[in-house]
């Protein structure tokens, strides 16, 4: 399961960035930041649910052991997705921690939220 949670956190990752760039490059200065970044939630709330289901189609039947390859994979995403705010880009900690600040409106806690748990709730039910 870790392995299968490992891929996952990298898929999730590489498909941010690649929404992350199509939003600053194309949605934001077309449509102004806030919508911008709204419709990147929706497209990549969507694409979690894709991928979280595609990786669990032969993960454990225990949803436990799914709740462990969600939790790596949200891991692994936080791990990247940090490293290259703050290392990377040099983002200053104060403004990456805003990213997680659900009471100034952040969206990404929820989108590792969904991360989380899709592979949970979404199992695809197994074939006959």
């Amino acid at each position: 399961m870790i392995g299968r949670g490992i891929a996952y956190g990298l898929t999730m990752f590489g498909l941010g960035a690649l929404c992350g760039t199509a939003r600053e490059l194309a949605l934001a200065p077309l449509l102004g930041r806030g919508p911008a970044t709204w419709l990147e939630f929706v497209i990549m709330l969507a694409l979690t649910i894709v991928v979280g289901q595609r990786f669990s189609r032969r993960a454990s039947a225990r949803w436990l052991a799914r709740l462990g390859m969600g939790l790596s994979g949200v891991l692994v995403l936080v791990a990247l997705e940090s490293s290259l705010a703050l290392l990377v880009l040099e983002t200053p900690l104060h403004a990456y921690l805003a990213t997680y600040d659900l009471a100034a409106g952040a969206l990404f806690p929820w989108g590792l939220l969904v991360m989380l748990l899709t592979p949970v709730i979404l199992r695809p039910p197994a074939k006959a």
